[in-house]
């Protein structure tokens, strides 16, 4: 017999189905802001305008409208644990369908390099913001709208420091800087997006417990 409390299977599918149609504003979003990138501008504004305009803020503002209409932020309509699983699936959606894309347009080779690389990204992202929601919801009402401000605008900066240091990485590898070096930003806006998540994860669990033990 299933547990009333724990969300329907059908919760999760959904999750997917709508991580997969973020793919679409940040598709037109990047077809938008490469058509307005002129040639005259320099290539650190071009790979800044990408990753932040064209990639981090409308994938991160689909992730907070998907995971919102979840109602992840809502004081105690979701366990910390299934509000970072709700995250968690929704970046893998997203990813689910950014490969396929990758797939059909790049060839998959490409795809797979995608997936090896990009989906923990995606994953991680997706668990932040789900930990976010979740505490923002844990916390006093007064405080709420930061906090929901918080859970946007965290991603946004994370995911475009790490698009904008892939970019530039790849800007570069004609350059005299060697390949170890140059992948120096990358590796590190990497490890710093995993981190920060697994720390939201974290203290995520121990809100949900603190008003557990409140409420008690």
């Amino acid at each position: 017999m299933r547990n009333p409390d724990k969300p329907a299977a059908w919760t999760y599918v959904w999750l997917v189905l709508s991580g997969a149609l973020m793919i679409v504003p940040v598709a037109l979003a990047g077809i938008g802001v490469a058509g307005l990138t002129t040639d005259g501008a320099s290539p650190l504004a071009r790979a800044a305008a990408l990753a932040f305009l064209g990639s981090s803020l409308p994938e991160e503002i689909a992730r907070f409208a998907v995971l919102s209409l979840f109602g992840l932020w809502r004081a105690g309509s979701t366990r910390p644990l299934e509000g970072l699983i709700f995250g968690a699936v929704a970046g893998l959606g997203f990813s689910l369908a950014e490969n396929l894309l990758y797939g059909f347009t790049l060839g998959w080779p490409m795809a797979l390099l995608k997936l090896a690389i990009a989906t923990p990204i995606h994953l991680a992202l997706g668990v932040m913001m789900g930990g976010l929601l979740v505490i923002a919801g844990n916390c006093a009402a007064a405080r709420r709208g930061a906090m929901l401000a918080v859970a946007l605008v965290l991603p946004v900066l994370l995911h475009g420091i790490y698009d904008l240091a892939i970019l530039t990485a790849i800007g570069n590898a004609a350059s005299a800087i060697s390949d170890v070096v140059r992948l120096i930003p990358p590796a590190l806006s990497y490890a710093m997006v995993i981190g920060i998540a697994v720390c939201t994860a974290r203290r995520a669990r121990v809100s949900g417990k603190c008003v557990s033990a409140v409420s008690a």
